[in-house]
């Protein structure tokens, strides 16, 4: 691609990248990360830009690998839960994607719904759930939550990153490790339905491919810990899909 060669925004764009991963991968590794990660940013501001302008006739196709579980998480009446990894993958779109394929959906995240509104048109098909920040504002949220479960809903959640935290949350990722926020958890516990992790990936022909794994298990223990394990793996495999290289470089607070 020219822009790697020739645009020095596009090499500023790419240095925390390469500042993480040099050490780590052979060089080929490393151009084909660039080029992939390159691609798979452009494709999604583009596609979240353009979705509720496309007829649905004409927004791309997804393949729903592990399907199966969440039916038969559906099928016992109390809703499900699918958990992704924040600015990983095209885990945004996991909420459009399964409305427009008939599930009832409930996305719950840290944007204003103004901005969600905005960003996905006024008649999106699926339910938008604001979180705060601080626990304590977090009660009505979560009731929110619970009552959407009632109803046999999917409610998907993005499990945000920060520099330091539990032990047991830690991700391992080329000598840059970070941990999962332990209040995602706290919340997810709080809903008492199957939690199942979900990734949404994207081939070369821009279909989606969002896998859906088995339910974790029961305890809040074992939730967490099987996720870091997910996440930790897809990271390893797929960091083309990483979007949050400067933040972890920079050590933000969450990303």
């Amino acid at each position: 691609m020219l822009s790697l060669r020739l645009n020095p925004h596009t090499k500023r764009f790419l240095r925390p990248l390469r500042c993480i991963l040099a050490r780590n991968v052979s060089a080929d590794r490393l151009a084909d990360i660039c080029r992939e990660y390159l691609i798979q940013r452009k494709y999604l501001n583009y596609i979240e830009a353009t979705w509720q302008h496309l007829a649905p006739r004409q927004r791309p196709a997804a393949l729903f690998d592990g399907a199966e579980h969440l039916h038969e998480a559906l099928s016992r009446g109390g809703g499900a839960v699918l958990i992704s990894g924040h600015n990983y993958g095209f885990s945004r779109m996991v909420g459009p994607i399964l409305a427009e394929d008939g599930y009832q959906v409930c996305r719950a995240g840290s944007l204003s719904k103004e901005i969600v509104q905005r960003r996905w048109g006024p008649e999106a098909a699926w339910e938008y759930i604001y979180l705060p920040k601080e626990p304590w504002e977090r009660v009505r949220a979560l009731r929110q939550l619970i009552g959407a479960l009632r109803k046999n809903c999917v409610v998907h959640l993005l499990i945000v990153n920060r520099p330091h935290g539990e032990p047991s949350l830690e991700v391992e990722f080329y000598g840059r490790n970070f941990f999962l926020d332990a209040g995602s958890f706290e919340l997810i516990g709080g809903l008492g339905a199957p939690v199942l992790p979900c990734f949404a990936l994207c081939d070369d022909r821009g279909a989606f491919k969002i896998k859906i794994h088995p339910p974790l298990g029961g305890s809040s223990e074992e939730v967490s810990r099987g996720f870091v394990e997910f996440f930790s793996r897809y990271l390893k495999e797929s960091p083309e899909y990483v979007r949050f290289w400067k933040p972890l470089l920079n050590q933000k607070a969450f990303w």
